[in-house]
């Protein structure tokens, strides 16, 4: 699986999830967890690789609790 950031000039990255879990459903109600980072570094404009166990799944679900935002002096 990818998640592709951003990729509008120096705003590139920003927004990208930190901190993140995936998780995968069958009917849209039961979840499962496959794959959890913490401290990701802010990405370039490449699409980031997630890799996890091979699974079946109709849904899926990113839920991040921290993202990348932009430092402002």
């Amino acid at each position: 699986m990818s998640l592709t950031p951003r990729t509008d000039g120096a705003n590139t990255g920003l927004g990208f999830p930190v901190d993140y879990t995936v998780q995968v459903s069958a009917d849209g109600s039961t979840w499962s967890t496959v794959a959890t980072r913490t401290g990701t570094p802010r990405p370039g404009a490449a699409p980031q690789v997630l890799t996890f166990a091979p699974t079946t799944a109709r849904y899926v679900k990113v839920t991040g609790t921290r993202l990348f935002s932009a430092v402002r002096s």
